[in-house]
């Protein structure tokens, strides 16, 4: 997502629920360290998960290179994948805000979660669920 769209929906978020009387509780969370080095083996075991074994150059909507990922990952790109599963047990905690029937509970930006929730307590399981999910992806790899 675009920062300034990031940005966008975060204000949006919270300007939705005070106008309509309800507090909003964030937290801001900065993982680059997280993401400074991946080890292949981690991300080859998310990619096999997915079915996906090679990276490809899509150029004006066609498939004009494929290559095996050998070595190394683009912040924000690829990476993306280790925190898929983040996104959906924080979407299925029952923790954070909804508009509609739409999850903004965190919205992302290359390194940076901002956690959205309607109580101190719900923010605080969702930190909780970031944090034990930064130890399992470690213990992963």
């Amino acid at each position: 997502m675009y920062g300034g769209h990031a940005l966008f929906t975060l204000t949006e978020s919270v300007k939705h629920f005070v106008n309509n009387g309800s507090k909003v509780h964030c937290a801001f969370l900065a993982s680059s360290k997280a993401f400074d080095k991946v080890i292949l083996s981690g991300l080859y075991l998310k990619l096999f998960e997915r079915g996906a074994s090679l990276s490809a150059v899509l150029w004006n909507g066609s498939i004009r290179y494929r290559f095996d990922v050998k070595c190394g990952v683009r912040q924000g790109g690829v990476l993306s994948i280790y925190v898929d599963d983040l996104i959906n047990e924080l979407r299925h905690s029952g923790h954070g805000i909804h508009v509609g029937m739409v999850f903004m509970g965190c919205i992302l930006y290359a390194d940076d979660i901002v956690l959205l929730s309607g109580s101190c307590y719900g923010l605080q399981k969702m930190v909780d669920i970031c944090s034990n999910y930064g130890i399992m992806v470690i213990d992963l790899i």
